[in-house]
């Protein structure tokens, strides 16, 4: 509970704000308007492909209706943020020193002193003896970071404004070299005015006005983020097989619009009975979307890795070590702009045990969001 108001607040600072009123012209799209025939671009509206500026990024800086009463409330929180939670920094970094590991050793009955219960409980050699209860505080604290770096990409990468402008001929073009600057009207862009390092921006309030004529297609390709919460079963030797709130986190590349590769880590914590549960499963997950229905995306993801499994007072299957896993399932996707999807997923994990095959499978399901 005691991280509850700084997170409240560093939320409230990583998504205050509103977008720039700027938008950047892409340098081959800028090429094409340039390419066009002038005698075209006299006639009518213009469409150009567009990708909006933030106000963190705001390539001018005058007229940005947002700028100056954003960035200082921004300021503002962020300060606040950082003195309010400065006691905690310390215990977190002392915590995460002291937990370093591809492994965990569970004490039992959640006392730090009973070293022969641990030492009986099949952990892996050289894993590092904690509390169960401090495993799952780290898990806690990880995956409530990850939440909100992942409010600050929604708000400013996934929601930002990647499409086209319906733009007049005598709208200005702002075109940027260096220090030097110019401006042009859209109708008497050249080629020439184009060098290798030229940034071309439209501010939409100037001269008859732009305006915004859609969203391009949820695009993938590039790197990506995705963040889900959900549930995650672990196996116990009754067969009870509790499931753990579970989040998951992934850093990844899709070199093709519905192919990706991303590295993975899954923390989950739970209750059995009044035993402590802590999971985590790590690794490399491969995802494939081939599937489209208007808005709606299908395909399926495979995985390969290392799960880890602890109980306080008692051991889990396969004990406290790491051990091989590959999972896989059903995973979709409802975009909702250029750059934000909604995210979920059902699926199952196995582990390996004692080299002489695999557990009984253990259900996943989650739901979140994933950024391109």
């Amino acid at each position: 509970m005691r991280l509850a108001a700084p997170l409240a607040l560093a939320v409230a600072a990583l998504t205050t704000g509103c977008f720039s009123n700027t938008y950047v012209i892409p340098r081959d799209e800028l090429r094409r308007v340039a390419g066009t025939p002038t005698e075209d671009r006299a006639e009518g509206l213009q469409t150009v492909r567009v990708v909006q500026e933030t106000f963190f990024a705001s390539t001018l800086e005058a007229d940005d209706p947002c700028r100056d009463h954003a960035h200082g409330d921004l300021t503002l929180r962020l300060h606040a943020g950082h003195r309010h939670g400065h006691g905690h920094s310390h215990g977190r970094s002392h915590r995460s020193h002291r937990t370093g590991g591809v492994t965990v050793r569970a004490t039992g009955g959640g006392h730090r002193g009973s070293s022969g219960s641990s030492r009986s409980s099949g952990a892996a050699r050289g894993s590092l003896d904690f509390d169960i209860k401090d495993g799952k505080a780290l898990a806690v604290a990880v995956v409530a970071l990850a939440a909100v770096g992942t409010a600050a990409l929604i708000a400013t990468e996934g929601l930002r404004y990647d499409g086209w402008l319906e733009v007049a001929p005598h709208h200005p073009i702002h075109l940027i070299d260096g220090d030097t600057q110019k401006t042009v009207h859209l109708g008497d862009l050249k080629p020439g005015d184009i060098g290798p390092d030229t940034r071309a921006v439209i501010r939409r309030g100037e001269g008859i006005g732009a305006s915004e004529a859609g969203r391009a297609p949820l695009d993938r390709e590039g790197f990506a983020w995705r963040m889900e919460l959900g549930s995650m079963q672990v196996l116990t030797p009754d067969g009870a097989d509790p499931s753990t709130f579970q989040g998951t986190m992934q850093l990844g590349y899709f070199p093709h619009q519905t192919f990706g590769v991303a590295g993975t880590l899954s923390l989950g914590w739970g209750m059995h009975g009044r035993n402590d549960l802590l999971a985590a499963r790590y690794g490399v997950e491969a995802q494939y979307l081939p599937l489209q229905l208007g808005r709606f995306h299908l395909g399926a993801y495979a995985m390969g890795g290392w799960a880890y499994n602890a109980r306080d007072n008692g051991d889990l299957i396969a004990g406290e070590s790491a051990r091989l896993m590959v999972g896989g399932g059903v995973l979709s996707e409802v975009d909702l702009s250029t750059r934000l999807a909604l995210s979920m997923r059902v699926g199952t994990n196995w582990r390996t045990w004692h080299r002489a095959g695999f557990d009984r499978p253990a259900l996943v399901a989650s739901m979140g969001f994933a950024i391109y």
